[in-house]
């Protein structure tokens, strides 16, 4: 196939399908009939380019997640549902088939194209906050692409996904900078992460990925997205030499902090989040007839459902944690894969993504405080059913 500038044709079409299944947002990525139909078309493409259709780490995720299940459905006498485990199945060989679809250094032209992406994306934002009327005019041309599920809530009526830019409506959401993916929140979950990737592959500077990445963060007002970057903040200025950089980044650290105590986005929203989960309150939602408890009591319920088993739950109805009784659902990426793989699969998953940022710079340092990023980030996001979990986990195994 031909080039089209530095990736091949197929390529760009892998890395263009890939990006709108991380996005969460697109109505096509998210239907089932277009994954298998994207699995079959990269085993044949595999296939013809003499591509290993498996490998061992590939055998051994699928070994064990066969596995977690029957123990889970023998352990609750409970039988397996099948549709979760089957999507979850092909959710992970996708990821696995699209990183060995590359000729040569998958993450290397994946980060290219996405900064590429980011760039167009910030300009779009712009122009959202300069012509918000415009942009809900939009809708209706962009609904067929968007993910009907964002349209349960009347205050995303204006909702739409168009590849490059997430636009969430008006309100205080205009000011968020979703990116391509489906809420600020998750942007600056992908940034950070290309962020540490920048740091672990090509060493600890500002080069001009990173600002542009770090520029686009600071208009998500994420707050786990800039809880995240402070260890990557703390992993420059502990690598860095310059000693006035340095300087610079304690005079910048100590005016940051101030501001975001007080900015109500960071610490007082977390305080707020701290003092809900000690009284127990989840707020109900009226469009779903669910309860949806905030990211710290997520993970609270999430590991007391995850001591009841430690092993892992797979995909076995739930009926007897507090959550399956009162109707709660969980937002805590972190604490759903801890219950869903248990603790031997959460241990791995983690050694992997610890792996992948360590396989580039051969660092301790930079591997564990890119984990720690990571952590924070999946602590604050429901990144278990996203593709991008397991394109982190299967990377060390795959990709140089």
């Amino acid at each position: 196939m031909g080039e089209v500038k530095n990736f091949t044709t197929i390529e760009l079409l892998v890395f263009v399908f890939l990006t709108m299944m991380i996005s969460g947002a697109s109505s096509i990525a998210n239907n089932d009939f277009f994954k298998i139909l994207a699995m079959g078309g990269l085993l044949v493409y595999n296939s013809l380019n003499q591509k290993p259709l498996y490998c061992n780490a590939l055998f051994y995720l699928l070994s064990g997640w066969i596995f977690i299940n029957l123990l889970s459905s023998l352990h609750f006498g409970k039988s397996i549902e099948l549709y979760p485990f089957i999507g979850k199945t092909i959710l992970f060989y996708i990821a696995y088939l699209i990183l060995i679809s590359c000729n040569n250094d998958f993450w290397g032209k994946y980060e290219n194209f996405l900064y590429k992406i980011i760039i167009i994306s910030s300009f779009i934002y712009v122009l959202s906050l300069l012509m918000p009327s415009v942009f809900n005019s939009l809708t209706p041309i962009f609904r067929p692409f968007t993910d009907d599920f964002f349209y349960s809530k009347e205050s995303q009526k204006h909702y739409f996904y168009s590849f490059f830019f997430v636009y969430k409506g008006g309100g205080d959401a205009l000011f968020r900078n979703s990116g391509f993916m489906w809420e600020p929140g998750a942007y600056a979950m992908m940034l950070n992460i290309l962020i540490a990737y920048n740091f672990a592959r090509y060493g600890i500077q500002l080069n001009k990925h990173i600002k542009v990445y770090i520029i686009a963060l600071l208009t998500t007002f994420s707050t786990a997205g800039y809880l995240s970057f402070l260890f990557l903040i703390l992993l420059f200025f502990l690598q860095v030499q310059n000693i006035y950089a340095k300087i610079l980044i304690v005079v910048g650290g100590i005016v940051s902090i101030y501001w975001l105590a007080n900015a109500d986005f960071l610490l007082p929203k977390i305080e707020q989040f701290i003092a809900s989960a000690e009284k127990g309150e989840v707020y109900h939602q009226g469009y779903r007839q669910q309860y949806e408890a905030n990211r710290i009591l997520s993970f609270k319920l999430l590991t007391d459902k995850f001591l009841m088993f430690p092993l892992g739950w797979g995909c076995v109805q739930d009926t007897t944690s507090l959550m399956a009784l009162r109707h709660i659902v969980t937002v805590n990426g972190l604490g759903n894969i801890l219950v869903t793989w248990g603790i031997f699969g959460f241990s791995f998953f983690m050694y992997s993504i610890y792996r992948f940022f360590n396989q580039y710079s051969r660092s301790i340092l930079i591997g564990v405080f890119a984990l720690l990023a990571v952590v924070v980030l999946f602590f604050s996001n429901p990144i278990e059913n996203n593709i991008l979990l397991y394109l982190l986990v299967l990377s060390p195994y795959t990709t140089k």
